[in-house]
């Protein structure tokens, strides 16, 4: 039986690896000596680094989805608090999971294969529960985006989620619910 930690200890010693050295800066020899096993042990665990990639990626999306899927699944909220929620739950991982994240948005690049395409699905699968929750607030509220490309503006909030990752800072001068608040000022204005 696979011991969790070590699983753990990996992907978080390949993520912080990648952040400072990039992909190709980042060996099984420096993982292990990261982690403080021999190489031989990441083996057990993985393939290979590409296959460390894929699962640091995989982790990270399923948290994605899977905090997105029960966002966009309430129906006891409006499409506005949705969006909300949205940021609010991005900003909430960063703390924890800020190399994996700029991992997911600088090194997804060398997913090779069949990771690549689920990987690219999965993106897709996002994009699409950011564009029903911009959606909702269409109808709830015609005068939010009149004549809107709702496809562009997912994409537009994708990059807000993803970029606020590089200035974040858990002791800056906004706190988490501050900033949502801007964000949503600038997108949806006070209509709120």
């Amino acid at each position: 039986m696979r011991n969790k930690e070590n699983y753990w200890n990996i992907l978080d010693a390949t993520s912080k690896l990648m952040v400072e050295k990039g992909y190709h800066g980042t060996s099984i020899r420096k993982i292990s000596e990261k982690v403080g096993i021999q190489s031989s042990t990441i083996f057990y665990y993985f393939k290979n680094k590409d296959d460390i990639l894929n699962s640091i990626l995989k982790e990270l999306n399923s948290v994605f989805v899977d905090e997105l899927k029960e966002i966009v699944e309430n129906n006891d909220i409006n499409g506005t608090q949705k969006l909300k929620n949205l940021f609010s739950s991005y900003l909430g991982l960063i703390p924890e999971k800020k190399d994996a994240l700029k991992v997911f948005l600088n090194e997804s690049k060398h997913l090779k294969g069949e990771s690549r395409t689920l990987f690219k699905e999965n993106e897709h699968s996002y994009f699409n529960m950011i564009e029903q929750i911009l959606k909702q607030i269409q109808e709830e509220k015609p005068q939010s985006f009149p004549e809107i490309d709702l496809r562009l503006f997912a994409r537009v909030v994708y990059g807000i989620c993803n970029w606020s990752l590089m200035w974040y800072q858990e002791e800056g001068k906004y706190n988490n619910d501050e900033i949502v608040d801007y964000y949503m000022k600038i997108l949806v204005g006070n209509k709120q």
